[in-house]
């Protein structure tokens, strides 16, 4: 037990020095992978055994708490934004935070996250993500990357645009796509809006030509009945899936049956929450 109390701290130890070794335009990670843990406050963690990463996850800031922000499977790709963005952080709560790399490589992923949280010792322009976003751009061990990121509404409109102009590895990345780095971000830009508004969670950039032209991420209506799409308990939606019984599909294209989650944004005939 002591060996295991040892480890757990080690852990927490690492992640801490993670975000305190952070810069502004970085992201880090935070949390844990399990979703039965997710949604579960301080005392109810410990009772199932979660891993002691996911209580960096307790009393999300945007939330009224757990339940809200991951019950029925809500905001599996989330975020945590400094509390030094904006005079009152709270304003940009449980908008989009869209991030893509600026490595210095050709790497075009674009994924797009739910702020849910803070942080309050992370730089202005950090961005925390969870560790399942995070490994959606890198490897957990790589710890630390300059991104490129910006926050948008449901519908779009784009609140701030974040990357670090004078940075070496930002260069690069705009030299690898083979156009100016303000090109690139105009591109990143015009990407993420639609990112934003779509169901979808990822994306590329596509730059054609050398342009700023980037790939079209608007979701495009389905003429295939739900009732033809596969049976899920985890993604859904016109296009991906049709929930499980008991289990209705959020605005936000996840299968829950949460009371929260039944009463607010089901998707009709994706899905339907047990009277």
């Amino acid at each position: 037990m002591k060996i295991l109390n040892i480890i757990s701290l080690l852990l927490c130890t690492i992640a801490f020095l993670e975000v305190n070794g952070a810069k502004d335009y970085e992201i880090t990670h935070y949390g844990c992978y399990d979703k039965e843990c997710l949604p579960l406050n301080k005392k109810n963690k410990d009772k199932h055994g979660c891993d002691s990463k996911c209580h960096s996850m307790d009393n999300p800031s945007c939330y009224k708490d757990e339940e809200e922000a991951f019950g029925g499977g809500r905001n599996q790709y989330f975020s945590a934004i400094s509390t030094h963005i904006a005079d009152n952080y709270k304003i940009y709560c449980k908008d989009y935070a869209i991030v893509m790399l600026l490595t210095g490589e050709k790497k075009p992923l674009m994924v797009k996250t739910r702020i849910v949280d803070s942080c309050s010792r992370c730089p202005k322009y950090h961005l925390d993500l969870g560790q399942v976003t995070f490994e959606k751009l890198l490897p957990l061990n790589k710890g630390i990357a300059n991104v490129i990121w910006g926050i948008y509404t449901e519908d779009g409109t784009e609140k701030k645009l974040i990357y670090d102009k004078s940075n070496s590895k930002s260069k690069e990345t705009a030299k690898a796509f083979g156009v100016s780095l303000d090109e690139l971000a105009k591109a990143f830009s015009t990407t993420a809006s639609a990112l934003a508004k779509s169901s979808k969670y990822e994306t590329n950039i596509s730059l054609i030509g050398g342009s700023s032209q980037p790939t079209k991420t608007t979701t495009k209506k389905s003429s295939t009945k739900p009732t033809s799409l596969p049976t899920s308990r985890d993604k859904c939606g016109p296009g991906v899936a049709v929930c499980a019984d008991p289990y209705c599909c959020s605005q936000y294209g996840w299968c829950g049956s949460s009371s929260d989650h039944c009463k607010r944004g089901c998707q009709k005939g994706y899905g339907k929450c047990k009277n």
